[in-house]
């Protein structure tokens, strides 16, 4: 007699063994708090939203209000900041070192320190809303041995300023995933070994067109 479809569904389902989650442990600033309390969460119930369905923990401006000026305004400013001092600039690097500051830090702190569980890292992504808004973020790689409070380097793309007030809701969140930091260095001969299976090969951007 053969079993029901949803019988070995069920079974199956059964038989999945669930990954186990990583545990972040977070240290609120008393700003955070503040501003959670305004939005009525408790510390406490500071997670992902829908009951931890969404993935993400949404992120806070958990300091003063912050103005984001436009890339192409700071970009201009840096030149002339450079220029007062340099006549022939060849790199970036070349940029008076406050000249480079202003284009490339809008932080903004998020009140969390965190310790997170080994294996895993942390990761600043956009939410839905962020498409709502002229704004977007560079770097955002937290390492679990990195214990000090979370910062977001905003970027403004528009050609207007951008106003995060103190307090509010940010269009970013934080992510945590599971990493690997075993690299290994092997010979060209074990290299080709490995890759032998591998469809793509050395195949590079547009290889699948």
């Amino acid at each position: 007699m053969s079993r029901s479809p949803k019988k070995v569904m069920a079974e199956m389902e059964l038989s999945i063994e669930r990954p186990p989650q990583a545990h972040v442990a977070l240290l609120l600033s008393d700003a955070l708090v503040a501003a959670l309390q305004v939005d009525n969460i408790e510390p406490q119930n500071y997670r992902p939203a829908y009951g931890g369905e969404s993935v993400g923990l949404d992120l806070y401006n958990a300091g003063p209000k912050i103005v984001i000026p436009p890339m192409e305004k700071l970009s201009k400013y840096a030149e002339l900041e450079a220029q007062e001092e340099l006549e022939n600039l060849a790199t970036w690097l070349d940029y008076p070192e406050r000249a480079r500051k202003l284009v490339a830090k809008q932080l903004m702190p998020t009140g969390i320190k965190s310790v997170i569980s080994e294996g895993y890292g942390a990761f600043v992504y956009g939410r839905g809303s962020v498409t709502k808004t002229p704004v977007t973020h560079r770097a955002g790689v937290i390492d679990p041995g990195y214990t000090g409070e979370i910062f977001v380097n905003i970027i403004n793309v528009s050609k207007v300023p951008y106003v995060l007030e103190a307090g509010a809701k940010s269009p970013f969140q934080l992510v945590v995933q599971k990493v690997t930091t075993n690299f290994t260095t092997v010979t060209a001969e074990r290299f080709k070994e490995l890759s032998s299976n591998a469809t793509r090969q050395a195949g590079k951007i547009g290889s699948s067109d």
